[in-house]
C-alpha cells in the first residue's frame, strides 16, 4: 500500500514539474509573440509615415490620435471614433489598411489595459462593444477573400 502511495506521489510530483515547464514555455512564447507584434505594428506605422502615407492613428482616431495621453475620461470616445472611422472606410480598404487598423486597436487596447481598473463599467462595455464590432468586420473581410 505504501509503495503505491509513494509511486503515485512521485508521479504527481513529476507531472507537476512537467506542467510547470509547459506553463513556462507557453509564457515565454506568449511574451515573444507579444513583443514581435508590438514591434511589427510600430515598425509598419513608422514605415508608412516615412513613405508619406497618412498616420493611421490620426486617420482613425482623429482628435484622440495621441494614444499615450488618453485618460479614463476620453478613452471610450477614442474607441467610438475609431469604430466609426473603420465603418466608414472598410469598404475601400486593402489588407495593409486592415493591418494598420489592427495595430492602432492594439495600441488602444494596451492603453486601456493600463487603466482598466479605473474605467467606469459603462465605458468598459462601450470599449468591449467596439472591439467586438471591429473583430466582426475583420472576420467578414477575411471571409470575402
Amino acid at each position: 500500500m505504501r509503495k503505491h502511495i509513494l509511486e503515485e506521489a512521485m508521479f504527481m510530483a513529476h507531472s507537476y514539474t512537467c506542467w510547470e515547464k509547459v506553463k513556462m514555455v507557453m509564457l515565454k512564447t506568449f511574451v515573444c509573440v507579444a513583443v514581435y507584434c508590438t514591434f511589427m505594428g510600430s515598425a509598419y506605422t513608422q514605415a508608412a509615415t516615412a513613405q508619406g502615407q497618412k498616420n493611421p492613428e490620426k486617420e482613425l482616431l482623429g482628435p484622440y490620435h495621441d494614444i499615450k495621453s488618453l485618460t479614463t475620461g476620453n478613452i471610450a470616445h477614442a474607441y467610438l471614433t475609431f469604430i466609426e472611422n473603420v465603418r466608414a472606410r472598410q469598404g475601400t480598404w486593402s489588407e495593409d489598411d486592415w493591418i494598420q487598423a489592427k495595430a492602432v486597436l492594439r495600441k488602444l487596447d494596451s492603453r486601456t489595459n493600463s487603466m482598466n481598473r479605473m474605467l467606469k463599467v459603462a465605458d468598459r462595455s462601450h470599449i468591449r462593444a467596439a472591439q467586438s464590432e471591429f473583430r466582426g468586420m475583420e472576420a467578414r473581410m477575411a471571409a470575402k477573400d
